[in-house]
């Protein structure tokens, strides 16, 4: 069972039906939405206890659901929930696009990231290998480059997301970074899940590459249960038959925004590492429902050829294409800085 209150709903509101739900025998637990107060109950309620919680004060509706990510579900939100990220809202009516560095291309130094937000990037991923590999860099000097990232992206206007690989890193990335990342190997972390739901700090939550779309969703409840309403969930490919790279399940990104309120981004990186390819899995993310795209960008020191991720050219190409597409499915995409 799942209790909304209005949006202006006075503690004393609340207080009342806490207490009228633990009369009646409710076990409760108290959490938010990104604009409203909510309880869970577990435990089975019969029709007298759903009606009397609904006739209290402060109290917008009381409902029952099937699905055990009860504040994931779409239920909570029927016309779906934006994220922001300073003051980039992902899930509202524009297209997002992010970038990170291209896998298996070599880090893009920081210093590359004073061309981004000329070509549209608003948000950029700091590679994971940085924060999570300890035979590239320790946990002090991964601080001090993210600092870097930082203070180079603020520079840009372009906000930075840090992947977490344990709770312990959360303390110190929490000073730099925008939003947290939790990667795939991660997303059955229950224990750093819950303590990224006590923060306030955005979370872009990764499917991992055996997690089904009800275990993602699941994930994501974990999250959202500690108090952090701030959950984008990205598909970045499972892994099949196909040992050279995962397969986009872009008809989850169909399912997940049918079945929940969380926004989705889709990061094609993965599943078609090369720039071929990338421009018609970035359209038919889109074409899918997803809300933003997260994309490779290759370094210039990288070359050509067949290096994974798109250059400068590439993405502005598939920027392009995006918009066109944007525009036919009543959204817009954030346009390229002119100098």
């Amino acid at each position: 069972m799942v209790i909304v209150m209005e949006t202006d709903a006075t503690t004393d509101d609340l207080d009342r039906v806490v207490a009228e739900a633990r009369q009646r025998g409710l076990r409760v637990r108290i959490g938010t939405t990104t604009d409203r107060t909510i309880l869970q109950s577990i435990d089975g309620t019969r029709s007298e206890d759903l009606d009397a919680l609904r006739a209290l004060g402060g109290v917008a509706t009381v409902y029952q659901t099937s699905v055990a990510y009860e504040l994931a579900s779409r239920m909570m939100c029927a016309t779906g929930t934006a994220v922001p990220i300073g003051d980039v809202a992902v899930g509202g009516r524009d297209l997002v696009v992010m970038a990170r560095a291209a896998r298996r291309s070599g880090a893009t130094p920081w210093a590359d990231l004073s061309g981004l937000r000329k070509l549209g990037v608003q948000i950029v991923c700091r590679p994971a290998s940085m924060m999570s590999d300890p035979l590239i860099i320790g946990a002090r000097d991964a601080c001090a480059e993210l600092a870097l990232w930082h203070a180079v992206a603020a520079a840009e206007g372009i906000k930075v997301v840090a992947e977490v690989a344990d709770v312990a890193t959360i303390e110190w990335a929490a000073a730099y970074a925008d939003a947290y990342e939790v990667g795939a190997c991660n997303m059955q972390n229950f224990v750093l899940l819950r303590e990224l739901g006590r923060c306030r700090i955005p979370v872009l939550l990764n499917r991992s590459i055996s997690g089904t779309v009800e275990e993602w969703l699941l994930a994501a409840e974990y999250v959202l249960v500690g108090g952090n309403p701030h959950v984008i969930l990205c598909e970045r490919g499972i892994r099949t038959f196909d040992r050279s790279c995962d397969t986009l399940d872009l008809g989850a990104v169909s399912v997940v925004k049918h079945e929940s309120h969380l926004p989705v981004v889709v990061d094609p990186g993965d599943a078609v590492p090369h720039a071929r390819h990338m421009a018609a899995m970035a359209r038919a993310a889109i074409a899918a429902g997803a809300d933003g795209l997260l994309l490779p960008i290759r370094s210039e020191r990288s070359g050509s050829g067949e290096a994974p991720g798109l250059d400068a050219r590439e993405f502005a190409g598939v920027q392009a294409e995006l918009a066109g597409i944007g525009r036919v499915l009543g959204r817009s995409l954030a346009a390229a800085v002119t100098t």
